[in-house]
Formats: C-alpha cells, sequence, structure tokens
C-alpha cells in the first residue's frame, strides 16, 4: 500500500510539471483557456477573476478601432476598473447589460438598412454585399467581445466570459480581413499571430497557474492527494 501510494504521488507530481510545461509553451490561448476550463480546481474557484478581467479587457482592446458604439467601448473600461477594484459590481452589470443592448441594436441595423446601391453592376453587387457581410460579422464579434469582457460572473463565471472574449475578438479580425479581400494565407497568418498575442497575454496576467512552487499553489489539495492509492 504505501509502495502504491509512493508511485502515485510520484505521478502525480510528474503530471504536475508537464501540465505547467504545456501551459508555459502553448502557442494559443485556446489551449490554455481549454486547460484551465477542464481544470475543477479553477472552475471552482475566483481568485483569479481579476487577472482573467485584464484578460478579456485587453482582447477587447485589440478589436477597439471597430467599436462603433460608446457603449462597446464603456464595457472595456469597465472590465479594467473592476479587475483593479474601482468600480462596483452593480456598475459592472451595468456595463454588461449596456454593452449588450449595444450589440442587439447593431444586429438590428444591419439586418434593416440596405447594403448596396442600384446604379451597381451584378459583379460589383456580390462583392460589395460579401465586403458588406463580413464587415458586419467583424463589428458584431466586436461587439460581442466587449460585452462579454464585463460580463459580472452572476452572469458566467469570468473563465467562461474570457474564453468567450478571447473567441469573439480573433473572429472579429477574421472577418475583418475578409471584409478587406485579404489573401488567405496571410488570414490564417494574422489569426495565428492572434492567438499567439492572446496566449502571452494569459501569461502575463495569470503567469503559471499550474507551477507548484507559486502561491496559491493550483494543484490537488492534501486532502484529495491523501486518498490516491
Amino acid at each position: 500500500m504505501h509502495i502504491a501510494h509512493s508511485i502515485s504521488i510520484e505521478t502525480f507530481h510528474e503530471a504536475q510539471i508537464i501540465t505547467a510545461e504545456i501551459w508555459q509553451s502553448a502557442s494559443s490561448a485556446d489551449i490554455m483557456l481549454t486547460m484551465l476550463l477542464e481544470s475543477r480546481l479553477f472552475q471552482n474557484s475566483n481568485h483569479h477573476a481579476p487577472q482573467l478581467y485584464l484578460f478579456a479587457g485587453s482582447c477587447a482592446r485589440r478589436v477597439n478601432h471597430l467599436l462603433q458604439d460608446p457603449r462597446s467601448r464603456e464595457a472595456i473600461r469597465a472590465a479594467e476598473l473592476f479587475a483593479s477594484n474601482a468600480t462596483t459590481s452593480q456598475q459592472l452589470l451595468d456595463s454588461h447589460l449596456s454593452a449588450h443592448n449595444a450589440t442587439l441594436d447593431l444586429a438590428n441595423t444591419y439586418n434593416n438598412s440596405p447594403l448596396l446601391s442600384t446604379e451597381q453592376s451584378k459583379d460589383d453587387d456580390d462583392r460589395a454585399i460579401s465586403r458588406a457581410t463580413f464587415f458586419g460579422g467583424a463589428l458584431l464579434h466586436a461587439a460581442a467581445t466587449a460585452s462579454m469582457a464585463c460580463c459580472p460572473s452572476e452572469i458566467l463565471h469570468p473563465l467562461q466570459a474570457a474564453e468567450a472574449s478571447a473567441r469573439y475578438a480573433t473572429k472579429a479580425l477574421y472577418y475583418e480581413q475578409l471584409s478587406n479581400d485579404t489573401d488567405s494565407t496571410l488570414i490564417s497568418q494574422l489569426v495565428d499571430e492572434e492567438q499567439h498575442r492572446q496566449s502571452q497575454a494569459l501569461r502575463i496576467f495569470l503567469g503559471n497557474p499550474f507551477d507548484s512552487k507559486r502561491w496559491p499553489p493550483f494543484n490537488i489539495p492534501t486532502t484529495q492527494r491523501s486518498t490516491i492509492r
């Protein structure tokens, strides 16, 4: 029994080291956020909530040039202020609801507005429709990024909100490039670069939460570890 317990502990430490190394070398925020989402201990803790709000805000800042409504820009500021304990939960909720309404208003505007002039040729029409559709997608995803950046924990866990912000921001930049008729190879490179930026941002704001030497240590609690056989 004692030997089996020792082997299990050694296996646990080895897994902890490997996980920490994967986090440190990951080139995509998708991988890192999935690691956190699959960790029950992280999901059940709000200790890193401020850092997650800062990360989500940084994702939204990347698409700030696509935000047309001041309510969306205010949402980013609210997330950053809340992360530094400079605003209240109620103000965060109010900013989120306002940014969410801004997204809905933008969607309605695109649904109800004519996009083309009747004087254009058929080819020009098709090209203009594609560009307008893609650009509309960029604007909507950017607005959604800002809305999720300040989503309060009462509505969605900060980890899930951060994951949504990162995903929407990447899609906003992707659709923006499509609206500009950017070469597909270049678009792939830009998306990869954006995901790399997000992974770097996560390491800046969170450090390495799987490093057993950090505090608070993000590993299996002693009470659970003692039950390993």
